[in-house]
């Protein structure tokens, strides 16, 4: 095949792929299928932020931690409060306002997500069919993987977006790029989570080793180091500021965000000692028989980060093993950062491979990679697929009551499975969690929260929405009070009731 092909085919592959995550997108947005609580809870921010009509407070809190040990309930004290830095939903916050639906922001994501292979396609040198092939079987490997499109459409986390930001600095770096592309894709990786502090640091590491330029090694590792210590101070910042606490048992890295002096003094010693040695680094490699070998090694450093969160959830207490395993399989936004680090890892070996034979044996190898992740896909795809289209035709009822009431006015206890249908409703109520500013403490859990259900049913509830696994539990809460429920619709899994 002609380079032109092969090139004309990764434009139609990207496209495809594109066209298929705006369906697949599309689909599960007329389900009820996203996580039950951090899916409306960053919806409901996004919502929320820049409409003066709504009140700045969740309907539904969240609890958990993050990766330095802290932990505690987001949202309690302010809108703004949360276990994570994650600046780039703010920006999600804009494209709502801008769109008012969730839809274009799940658009913007995908988009995002296409980067690294829109990139690595003008960068890598494509004078050969063989190069053109290989940029074909990235985008092949990269979006057909099958975490890719669950990864996109992952409840607008933002952490899922450390997958193409990731990717598209480590990209900039490998191939050299100009300075200015490599800040600003780091810059992006930080506007992301608090991860990228190990993130970024090994991205540092990699610039340092990669560049070939004495003046261009020192002003980029000391630009990016600088923005690196910056967002490290942002973050250690804002987590005080949030006033949550660190459990040592919860991370191995709590110790170091328990004391300032050495979280701080780490990354001043980091941030000096990766400066400093750019100082040396050239007449060090030019004795060093194999520095590529050097720089493979230090981006692989990576995968020691991320198998804390792989195998973390194997020495939590308290839980089965096939629990634990199944958080690890159901978490597919770290699944798809797993295997875009070693996707990556193959994209920068290609480099160091010199002979032709030993390049096309490795395409073959890729090739056959490729061919087994599209087939992976092409089995487990189609039962989402259809496990969606039947999720549809139940939620339908409960999207066509949202349609027909006030978002501002009307009066709404929903359960779990419900609830995400009202993110953008001022008068919400979650019954198995009441929200922090109604009840604090863990007596905001049903069914401890009984008596303040009983309140709010007497008072002020107009519609009741639920699953039918909730049924028993509102019959109950019902019977202790005078009011008559009246069947406003139902099919085999939703009611919606009217209570006034």
């Amino acid at each position: 095949m002609s380079t032109k092909y092969i090139r004309s085919l990764t434009w139609f592959f990207v496209s495809v792929a594109f066209i298929f995550f705006l369906a697949f997108i599309n689909l599960k947005l007329h389900t009820l299928s996203f996580d039950q609580v951090d899916y409306p809870f960053y919806l409901q921010f996004s919502a929320k932020l820049f409409d003066p009509s709504l009140s700045a407070r969740y309907s539904l809190n969240p609890e958990g931690g993050n990766w330095l040990g802290y932990t505690g309930v987001e949202g309690k004290d302010h809108f703004h409060q949360s276990l994570h830095l994650e600046i780039v939903k703010y920006g999600f916050a804009v494209i709502y306002r801008l769109f008012g639906a969730p839809e274009a922001v799940f658009i913007f994501i995908a988009a995002i997500y296409l980067l690294p292979v829109i990139y690595l396609y003008f960068i890598h040198p494509s004078n050969q069919a063989r190069d053109a092939f290989f940029v074909l079987l990235f985008a092949v490997l990269y979006l057909g993987y099958p975490a890719a499109i669950h990864t996109i459409t992952f409840d607008l986390r933002p952490r899922v977006l450390l997958v193409p930001f990731l990717s598209l600095a480590i990209l900039a770096v490998h191939y050299r790029r100009p300075i200015w592309e490599r800040v600003l894709f780091f810059c992006l990786l930080c506007l992301t989570r608090e991860e990228v502090i190990l993130l970024g640091a090994l991205i540092i590491l990699y610039n340092l080793f990669r560049s070939n330029n004495p003046g261009d090694r020192l002003i980029s590792t000391s630009m990016l180091a600088t923005i690196w210590f910056i967002s490290l101070t942002l973050i250690y910042a804002y987590l005080r500021w949030t006033k949550y606490q660190i459990d040592p048992t919860t991370s191995p890295f709590a110790p170091i965000a328990l004391h300032p002096a050495l979280f701080f003094l780490g990354g001043i010693l980091f941030a000096f000692l990766i400066v400093g040695a750019t100082h040396f680094w050239d007449p060090i490699e030019q004795k060093i028989a194999h520095p590529g070998r050097i720089q493979i090694l230090s981006y692989s450093l990576i995968f020691i980060f991320l198998s804390w969160p792989l195998f973390e959830p194997l020495t939590r207490p308290g839980s089965a093993i096939s629990q634990k395993l199944a958080w690890i399989y159901m978490n597919v936004s770290m699944q798809s950062l797993y295997f875009t680090a070693l996707l990556l890892l193959l994209v920068l070996v290609y480099a160091y491979i010199s002979t032709p034979a030993q390049r096309r044996n490795y395409l073959v190898a890729l090739t056959a990679l490729a061919v087994f992740s599209i087939a992976f896909s092409a089995e487990t795809l189609p039962g989402f697929i259809q496990a969606y289209r039947q999720e549809t035709g139940s939620a339908r009822l409960v999207f066509d009551f949202r349609d027909s009431v006030q978002p501002q006015t009307t009066n709404i206890l929903c359960d779990y499975a419900t609830y995400q249908a009202f993110y953008d409703f001022e008068r919400v109520a979650v019954y198995n969690r009441l929200p922090w500013y109604l009840v604090k403490g863990n007596s905001r859990y049903y069914p401890k929260n009984i008596s303040a259900l009983n309140r709010l049913v007497n008072d002020k509830i107009q519609y009741i929405v639920i699953s039918r696994t909730s049924l028993d539990d509102i019959q109950g809460l019902l019977e202790q009070s005078a009011l008559k429920p009246i069947k406003v619709s139902e099919n085999e899994q939703y009611l919606v009731m009217q209570l006034r």
